[in-house]
Protein backbone atom coordinates (compact mmCIF):
# COMPACT_ATOMS: atom_id res chain seq x y z
CA UNK A 1 0.00 0.00 0.00
CA UNK A 2 3.26 2.04 0.82
CA UNK A 3 4.29 1.77 -2.86
CA UNK A 4 1.23 2.28 -4.28
CA UNK A 5 0.55 6.05 -2.34
CA UNK A 6 4.18 6.91 -3.33
CA UNK A 7 2.82 5.94 -7.13
CA UNK A 8 -0.17 8.40 -6.78
CA UNK A 9 2.18 11.06 -5.07
CA UNK A 10 4.23 10.67 -7.89
CA UNK A 11 1.83 10.88 -10.60
CA UNK A 12 0.56 14.25 -8.95
CA UNK A 13 4.15 15.61 -9.42
CA UNK A 14 4.12 14.66 -12.77
CA UNK A 15 0.39 15.24 -14.43
CA UNK A 16 -0.10 18.87 -14.47
CA UNK A 17 -3.64 19.05 -12.47
CA UNK A 18 -4.11 15.33 -11.12
CA UNK A 19 -4.12 16.66 -7.64
CA UNK A 20 -6.45 19.17 -8.07
CA UNK A 21 -8.90 16.44 -9.86
CA UNK A 22 -8.40 13.85 -7.77
CA UNK A 23 -8.85 16.22 -4.62
CA UNK A 24 -11.98 17.83 -6.14
CA UNK A 25 -13.74 14.40 -6.71
CA UNK A 26 -12.26 12.24 -4.03
CA UNK A 27 -10.88 9.35 -6.54
CA UNK A 28 -7.28 9.45 -4.50
CA UNK A 29 -8.76 5.82 -2.79
CA UNK A 30 -9.40 4.83 -6.35
CA UNK A 31 -6.65 5.82 -7.98
CA UNK A 32 -4.61 4.22 -5.31
CA UNK A 33 -7.26 0.77 -5.63
CA UNK A 34 -6.24 0.97 -9.50
CA UNK A 35 -2.36 1.21 -8.96
CA UNK A 36 -2.31 -1.48 -6.85
CA UNK A 37 -4.68 -4.02 -8.73
CA UNK A 38 -2.45 -2.69 -11.89
CA UNK A 39 0.79 -3.77 -9.71
CA UNK A 40 -0.45 -6.94 -8.43
CA UNK A 41 -1.97 -7.97 -12.17
CA UNK A 42 1.68 -7.24 -13.74
CA UNK A 43 3.04 -9.56 -11.26
CA UNK A 44 0.70 -12.28 -11.19
CA UNK A 45 1.43 -12.18 -15.15
CA UNK A 46 5.04 -12.13 -14.18
CA UNK A 47 4.64 -15.43 -11.57
CA UNK A 48 2.88 -17.34 -14.81
CA UNK A 49 5.79 -16.93 -16.89
CA UNK A 50 8.46 -17.62 -13.59
CA UNK A 51 6.43 -20.60 -12.99
CA UNK A 52 6.43 -22.00 -16.71
CA UNK A 53 9.94 -21.14 -16.74
CA UNK A 54 10.84 -23.32 -13.24
CA UNK A 55 8.43 -26.08 -14.69
CA UNK A 56 11.04 -25.58 -18.00
CA UNK A 57 13.97 -26.23 -15.72
CA UNK A 58 13.07 -29.10 -13.64
CA UNK A 59 12.74 -31.22 -16.70
CA UNK A 60 9.07 -30.43 -17.73
CA UNK A 61 8.11 -30.57 -21.67
CA UNK A 62 7.16 -27.07 -22.51
CA UNK A 63 3.26 -28.28 -23.14
CA UNK A 64 3.16 -29.48 -19.80
CA UNK A 65 4.70 -26.41 -18.66
CA UNK A 66 2.47 -24.20 -20.66
CA UNK A 67 -0.61 -26.21 -18.74
CA UNK A 68 0.57 -25.96 -15.23
CA UNK A 69 1.12 -22.09 -15.99
CA UNK A 70 -2.63 -22.15 -17.34
CA UNK A 71 -4.06 -24.34 -14.34
CA UNK A 72 -2.09 -21.31 -12.31
CA UNK A 73 -3.63 -18.62 -13.63
CA UNK A 74 -7.69 -20.36 -13.65
CA UNK A 75 -7.51 -21.84 -9.47
CA UNK A 76 -9.02 -20.25 -6.76
CA UNK A 77 -6.21 -18.47 -5.24
CA UNK A 78 -5.48 -15.73 -8.46
CA UNK A 79 -7.88 -14.34 -6.61
CA UNK A 80 -5.48 -13.19 -3.86
CA UNK A 81 -3.29 -12.54 -6.73
CA UNK A 82 -5.16 -9.60 -8.09
CA UNK A 83 -6.58 -8.22 -4.86
CA UNK A 84 -4.50 -5.68 -2.63
CA UNK A 85 -2.40 -8.22 -0.98
CA UNK A 86 1.12 -9.05 -0.74
CA UNK A 87 0.61 -12.76 -1.81
CA UNK A 88 1.59 -11.50 -5.60
CA UNK A 89 4.79 -10.26 -4.44
CA UNK A 90 5.57 -12.70 -2.12
CA UNK A 91 5.33 -15.55 -4.91
CA UNK A 92 7.25 -13.42 -7.22
CA UNK A 93 10.07 -12.87 -4.80
CA UNK A 94 9.91 -16.92 -4.57
CA UNK A 95 9.52 -17.87 -7.85
CA UNK A 96 12.83 -15.81 -8.63
CA UNK A 97 14.78 -17.51 -5.80
CA UNK A 98 13.95 -20.59 -6.81
CA UNK A 99 14.62 -20.06 -10.22
CA UNK A 100 18.23 -18.86 -9.58
CA UNK A 101 18.67 -21.70 -7.34
CA UNK A 102 17.98 -24.16 -10.18
CA UNK A 103 19.96 -22.15 -12.77
CA UNK A 104 22.93 -22.26 -10.39
CA UNK A 105 23.17 -25.28 -8.00
CA UNK A 106 20.45 -27.83 -9.27
CA UNK A 107 20.68 -27.78 -13.14
CA UNK A 108 24.92 -27.65 -13.26
CA UNK A 109 25.00 -30.81 -10.03
CA UNK A 110 26.68 -27.70 -7.95
CA UNK A 111 26.65 -27.39 -4.54
CA UNK A 112 25.97 -24.42 -2.82
CA UNK A 113 29.88 -23.71 -1.60
CA UNK A 114 30.98 -24.27 -5.46
CA UNK A 115 29.02 -20.52 -6.60
CA UNK A 116 30.34 -17.83 -6.38
CA UNK A 117 29.87 -15.73 -3.02
CA UNK A 118 27.71 -12.80 -5.42
CA UNK A 119 25.64 -15.59 -6.63
CA UNK A 120 25.09 -17.01 -2.98
CA UNK A 121 24.38 -13.61 -1.57
CA UNK A 122 21.53 -12.57 -4.60
CA UNK A 123 20.12 -15.91 -3.73
CA UNK A 124 19.87 -15.18 0.15
CA UNK A 125 18.78 -11.61 -0.69
CA UNK A 126 16.16 -12.60 -2.54
CA UNK A 127 14.94 -15.26 -0.54
CA UNK A 128 15.45 -13.14 2.62
CA UNK A 129 13.47 -10.45 1.13
CA UNK A 130 10.68 -12.59 0.42
CA UNK A 131 10.48 -13.10 3.99
CA UNK A 132 10.14 -9.45 4.93
CA UNK A 133 7.13 -9.71 3.02
CA UNK A 134 5.63 -12.08 4.27
CA UNK A 135 6.61 -13.98 7.37
CA UNK A 136 6.05 -17.56 6.18
CA UNK A 137 8.94 -16.00 3.51
CA UNK A 138 11.31 -17.11 6.28
CA UNK A 139 10.36 -20.96 5.90
CA UNK A 140 11.38 -20.39 2.51
CA UNK A 141 15.38 -20.28 3.82
CA UNK A 142 15.35 -23.89 3.91
CA UNK A 143 15.59 -24.05 0.14
CA UNK A 144 19.77 -22.53 1.23
CA UNK A 145 19.53 -24.09 4.65
CA UNK A 146 19.12 -27.46 4.09
CA UNK A 147 22.13 -28.33 1.50
CA UNK A 148 24.62 -26.84 4.19
CA UNK A 149 23.52 -28.13 7.13
CA UNK A 150 23.52 -31.73 5.08
CA UNK A 151 27.09 -31.02 4.09
CA UNK A 152 28.32 -29.57 7.24
CA UNK A 153 26.79 -32.99 9.49
CA UNK A 154 28.56 -34.77 6.75
CA UNK A 155 31.71 -33.56 7.03
CA UNK A 156 31.36 -33.86 10.92
CA UNK A 157 30.45 -37.74 10.61
CA UNK A 158 33.39 -38.13 8.17
CA UNK A 159 35.38 -35.57 10.47
CA UNK A 160 36.59 -34.03 7.16
CA UNK A 161 37.52 -31.02 8.61
CA UNK A 162 37.43 -29.14 5.16
CA UNK A 163 33.88 -29.52 4.22
CA UNK A 164 33.12 -28.19 7.65
CA UNK A 165 34.83 -24.96 7.37
CA UNK A 166 33.70 -24.78 3.66
CA UNK A 167 29.94 -24.89 5.33
CA UNK A 168 31.05 -21.92 7.77
CA UNK A 169 32.87 -19.83 5.56
CA UNK A 170 36.25 -19.90 7.14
Amino acid sequence: PLLMRYLVQGGKLLIPGLAGVLESTGCEYLLIMLVGFAINFGLHVANTLLLYRLTVLKGMSPKDATRTALFFCLAGPTLFHLTLYSESLFLFLVLIGLCRLEELVYLPRKGLEEITWTQFTSLVLVISISGWVRSVGLLYFAYLGYPLLVRLLQGLKAKDWSRVSSCTGR
